[in-house]
């Protein structure tokens, strides 16, 4: 099996040879390593190319079985944006997921749900699993200059959840999200970003969106180095009302306008419901639930021109 480590090397001695071409693009202005999207798109005829991994420790609680257990998930990422137009852009992505379980153990009964399923409250141990192959498509309505104070567009996607990852948030057959994306120029240095939109999920007793927004602020400390700050929560409404809340920070270096590096790390704190296989309602067949997730991460994002763009026609 090919290590996510060694697959990201030789992407990397792969693309290395069309640095110089990829310099006379546009700037580029990837999402990693946010959580958030950027409202603004590579631009016409443009590649990008987003590639990351993230690990880290997760603990979880069962507060209805007084159960515990924790591990070590791992993630690949990654993504591929095309530029329609100057404005509109399609997107590929996809997840390849690890779980590396270090323990499953009572706070209380020793004939809890974990001791007679293991597997149930969070899953076995696994490496190589791909999970949530996304399609997606973005725009830019309008960037800011200085009669505009702001930029601005949406994105829609669809992601279809091929195998359970290592949460134990209720699982769904896939996501619809739609959202509302913002950027502005603070100062020389400083900029905002923001996102709001909503998940809708796919499958049996769904109910009503979850609703999620982020708020983003970067700064530009020279030498085509960067950092960043941001806090995003959702409202899980069709897990019973819980809620996930993220902190996330880190830095990125543009080894050229069109490659950078970036390192990031974060905690991420969820108040969920749990699937409970030995409730037999189809109403209530959940137990709440809470989880600790502290990770870091880092990757790479690159832009190529794809196709040539067309001589503009003479006046």
């Amino acid at each position: 099996m090919i290590k996510p480590s060694f697959l990201l090397c030789l992407i990397l001695l792969a693309i290395s040879p069309g640095l110089a071409t990829a310099q006379r693009g546009l700037r580029i202005d990837a999402d990693r390593p946010s959580l958030g999207q950027t409202p603004i798109t590579v631009g016409k005829h443009y590649l990008q190319m987003q590639v990351g991994q993230r690990g880290g420790r997760l603990q979880g609680s069962s507060l209805a079985t007084d159960t515990y257990a924790e591990g070590n998930p791992s993630q690949s990422q990654f993504l591929v944006r095309f530029g329609l137009s100057n404005k509109t852009e399609l997107s590929l992505g996809a997840t390849r997921m690890g779980f590396n379980r270090t323990t499953y153990e009572s706070l209380a009964f020793p004939n809890s749900l974990i001791k007679l399923l293991p597997g149930t409250y969070y899953p076995n141990s696994f490496d190589g699993r791909w999970n949530n192959l996304q399609l997606g498509l973005r725009h830019t309505l309008m960037d800011e200059t200085h009669e505009k104070p702001f930029s601005l567009g949406f994105s829609g996607s669809y992601t279809l959840q091929s195998s359970a990852d290592f949460s134990r948030q209720l699982d769904y057959n896939g996501n619809v999200q739609l959202g509302i994306l913002g950027s502005k120029v603070l100062s020389h240095r400083v900029y905002a970003m923001g996102n709001i939109g909503l998940n809708q999920p796919i499958g049996a007793l769904v109910g009503s969106p979850n609703i999620y927004y982020l708020v983003n602020f970067a700064f530009d400390l020279g030498k085509n180095l960067g950092t960043f700050f941001e806090t995003r929560q959702d409202f899980l409404t069709n897990d019973g009302g819980g809620d996930v809340s993220a902190f996330h920070t880190g830095l990125s270096w543009k080894l050229t306008p069109n490659f950078q590096f970036d390192l990031s790390g974060g905690f991420i704190r969820t108040n969920m419901m749990i699937e409970n296989p030995f409730r037999t309602s189809p109403i209530i067949f959940s137990d709440p639930s809470k989880e600790r997730y502290w990770f870091v991460g880092g990757g790479v994002s690159w832009k190529i021109k794809a196709l040539p763009s067309k001589p503009a026609k003479a006046d």
